[in-house]
């Protein structure tokens, strides 16, 4: 994730953002609409873009990173759609233009949270096919809420599995 954010997820972001402000200055509210709107409608272009590379960084082929994007980008689309617009408008309408690359990055650092937990999906087979759900799947949830055994018997196997990799 770190890699795919330096390389791609920035240079897009602080491009994006430049250019919007340039396109459509100000705090009035048509600005700001045309500006999240700008931002929505190129979302998934970033979103496929992320998702291609951390493909990618793992070893998959394009095909792969197809089907990932064929698969998780509109519901990470969906999903950005909700958050993304109301830390935009916070953003355009009360931050200062010097201060708003602070605010959009750590609006960016949970989002970027989201979108590596949805890009690196275990549910992906190295061939681009999905994989059949044999049951309830290990989650932070499980971790956090009571019982982690389930998790943590997976990571276990998880670092068993590298070992033997070695």
């Amino acid at each position: 994730m770190c890699t795919t954010a330096v390389l791609v997820s920035t240079p897009w972001s602080f491009t994006l953002a430049r250019t919007v402000e340039r396109l459509f200055p100000g705090k009035r509210g048509v600005q700001i609409a045309k500006k999240i709107l700008t931002n929505t409608l190129l979302a998934p272009i970033n979103i496929s873009l992320v998702f291609t590379a951390i493909i990618l960084l793992q070893g998959h082929s394009l095909r792969t990173a197809r089907t990932k994007i064929k698969n998780d980008m509109p519901k990470t689309f969906v999903i950005g759609s909700f958050y993304w617009p109301f830390i935009s408008f916070i953003n355009f309408r009360f931050i200062p233009l010097d201060y708003r690359p602070i605010i959009g990055s750590i609006a960016g650092a949970l989002w970027n949270i989201y979108v590596s937990s949805a890009a690196n999906n275990p549910k992906l087979n190295p061939d681009g096919s999905i994989k059949a759900s044999a049951g309830p799947a290990p989650t932070l949830l499980a971790e956090t809420s009571g019982t982690g055994v389930p998790a943590l018997q997976e990571a276990w196997k998880t670092v068993d599995q590298n070992k033997k990799d070695l």
